[in-house]
């Protein structure tokens, strides 16, 4: 009986990660400093150490204000280098509002289930200044962000774009639903290359569409 108390406990024992193994020295660094105007693509860079040998993953996680995580790319295991353990890049962009986010890293040890986690906040400002709507140039030449001044709460907005010259019909944006708050913000995509396009923001109340001021965007040849 003794015996087979002691094989039971050697067994719970070799299950269980030793009381000095942790995840730990986590670091979060992302490629641009904060604050950043919204839709700006940040690469965030994550690292650890375990006191074992085992793997570690990561995963990244994002929280907007005062609300929850929500995932943003799950585990994935790292690459070890001279006993540090490193994330595959990240990157992120947003154009869902302006305003402060907190970026988590979780770095775990699936074989023993210890984990460590690490936040960083970062600040999107928006592209609007006053009450002048914007387009701006993104990373494909041919997909442009408009961003228009925030619209009151219970109405809605879309973009309307057509090239200039109106060969063809206009083509009409999804319809967002405005907060009262924040800025409006559209990735205007399936334009021409060096084309001339107009473009302007049309919020909808109670049936009744207003049309904004209209924006001139050139798309630029692909690369």
């Amino acid at each position: 009986m003794v015996h087979t108390r002691l094989y039971r406990l050697a067994g719970l024992a070799a299950l269980c990660p030793p009381a000095f193994a942790s995840v730990q020295n986590v670091t979060l660094t992302p490629s641009a400093g904060s604050p950043q105007p919204l839709g700006t693509p940040v690469t965030w860079r994550a690292t650890a150490t375990n006191t074992d040998s085992n793997p570690v993953a990561f995963q990244f996680n994002v929280a907007f204000g005062t609300g929850p995580f929500t995932l943003l790319s799950d585990f994935n295991r790292g690459t070890e280098s001279s006993g540090t353990w490193k994330a595959h890049s990240f990157t992120w962009a947003t154009i869902n509002a302006e305003g402060t986010y907190t970026i988590q890293v979780v770095a775990k040890d699936f074989v023993t289930g210890l984990s460590a986690a690490k936040t960083a906040t970062y600040t999107l400002t928006s592209r609007v200044t006053g009450s002048q709507s914007t387009v701006n140039k993104t990373a494909n030449p041919l997909v442009a962000l408009f961003s228009a001044p925030a619209c009151a709460l219970g109405n809605s907005m879309q973009v309307s774009f057509q090239v200039q010259s109106k060969a063809t019909p206009a083509t009409i944006t999804n319809s967002l639903p405005c907060n009262g708050s924040t800025s409006m913000n559209f990735f205007i995509a399936g334009m021409y290359p060096s084309t001339t396009y107009q473009m302007f923001s049309q919020t909808v109340t109670a049936g009744k569409t207003v049309n904004g001021a209209t924006l001139i965007f050139t798309g630029l040849a692909r690369r």
